[in-house]
């Protein structure tokens, strides 16, 4: 009886574990070192200060494929309060692009890494007040020698207008 309940306990454990490890991502994959939240995260969100209430930043991994693409992730906002986004891409795949649409893809384009220097690993974008509804568009190029497995971190601020 007591290993059965030993069993049962650690394979609970072990569950919670995969879960908890695998919950700050939107796609697994990418086991490369630097792609840890405790690491990216700890520089971004210096770049939440000041003015803005740290509200969670998460590790978004990606894969690169045979083909080139895309993957959306989708923000809805409260409306009366400002937002903060800092995009740490120092191991985000090289030549990877980010995207912020107010709506969807075929919306007006209100923020994009084009603009940057591909140098620049911190990117920083705040939200208007008319904006209830973000996608954010990752664009990823087909897999090759320099287009490798990375990540991005995203932190999030807030304040009330």
């Amino acid at each position: 009886m007591k290993r059965l309940l030993f069993i049962l306990v650690f394979s609970a454990l072990c569950y919670t574990h995969a879960l908890l490890s695998y919950s700050n991502t939107v796609e697994g994959g990418a086991n490369t070192p630097s792609c840890k939240l405790k690491d990216l995260a700890n520089v971004t969100n210096k770049k939440l200060k000041p003015g803005f209430i740290y509200d969670g930043a998460r590790i978004i991994k990606f894969k690169p494929k045979d083909e080139a693409h895309k993957k959306r992730v989708v923000l809805p906002l409260y409306d009366g309060v400002d937002y903060k986004y800092v995009f740490n891409r120092s191991a985000f795949p090289k030549g990877a692009e980010i995207n912020i649409y107010h709506g969807n893809e075929n919306a007006r384009l209100l923020f994009s890494s084009a603009d940057f220097e591909e140098s620049e690993n911190l990117l920083v974008y705040k939200t208007k007040a008319s904006v209830l509804v973000l996608y954010i568009e990752f664009s990823i190029p087909a897999a090759s020698e320099v287009v490798v497995p990375g990540c991005i971190c995203l932190s999030t601020g807030y304040r009330f207008q």
